[in-house]
């Protein structure tokens, strides 16, 4: 069983659709978010950015203390644009289920490039190379969290891409989370980053700021829309840096 919190606005295109739903306060509030709820092709909020003005602003000390490769972790994506290759990624996360999907991950990559449209005899078998290797990579490295995930899904507690869109100050902030789950801890977020122009897996310390202040005010965004839905406030939220194997995550509180 795969978990799509996108089925709840009918949204949801591929066969494994489920009535699995996030916890709300009521069945009212429900039906209020679902009306807020917007899908988005990105992920991506441009709103979240810090303005100029902050942009020597660093995000909160992540906890713990992330533990950055010495190298860089991915090659280069075989994908004309990097965003496909999210987009690829993503959906084949969504039909993997963290091992509760129907196939193996090498069936199920193949499958995701042709539901995204990105599969080809040309540059398809690379593609499924390369997304299967991030597969590998984050079972190897995230054994755990990978683990901790696999259960939660089982439980029906784990949710891909949930579209998000609510009103903060005067903007309206609007994205697609890519990953939420619930165990005996309370809930968790995570946002991928797939490709290789997050060059986290090198020494310089000024791009690792500059990356981590953006991705946190991405994250953060979608923190407080997602209290708003969820029936208790998330415990921690964060960026899993799919290539290098690393997550680096805050405390909500």
């Amino acid at each position: 069983t795969l978990f799509a919190a996108a089925d709840l606005c009918d949204l949801a295109t591929d066969v494994h659709k489920t009535v699995n739903r996030p916890g709300v306060r009521s069945e009212h509030d429900l039906a209020q978010q679902i009306a807020l709820w917007h899908p988005v092709i990105s992920a991506e909020v441009p709103r979240a950015s810090p303005s100029k003005e902050k942009s020597s602003v660093a995000a909160p000390q992540p906890t713990p203390t992330p533990a950055w490769p010495k190298e860089p972790g991915s090659s280069e994506a075989p994908f004309t644009q990097e965003n496909d290759a999210g987009t690829c990624f993503h959906k084949l996360m969504e039909l993997w289920g963290f091992g509760h999907g129907s196939g193996s991950v090498e069936e199920l990559t193949k499958r995701a490039l042709e539901l995204e449209g990105f599969w080809n005899d040309q540059a398809g078998p690379a593609r499924v190379a390369w997304m299967t290797a991030l597969v590998s990579t984050i079972e190897t490295a995230n054994t755990d969290l990978v683990n901790r995930l696999r259960t939660a899904a089982a439980a029906g507690n784990v949710y891909h891409e949930v579209p998000l869109r609510y009103a903060r100050d005067k903007d309206v902030v609007e994205g697609t989370v890519d990953l939420i789950w619930k165990d005996e801890e309370g809930w968790h977020l995570l946002d991928y980053k797939a490709g290789p122009k997050y060059p986290h897996g090198t020494n310089d310390e000024a791009l690792r700021h500059d990356n981590l202040r953006h991705h946190h005010a991405q994250v953060e965004c979608y923190r407080q829309g997602l209290d708003r839905l969820l029936d208790a406030p998330l415990v921690d939220f964060g960026v899993w840096y799919v290539a290098a194997g690393l997550v680096v995550r805050w405390k909500s509180n």
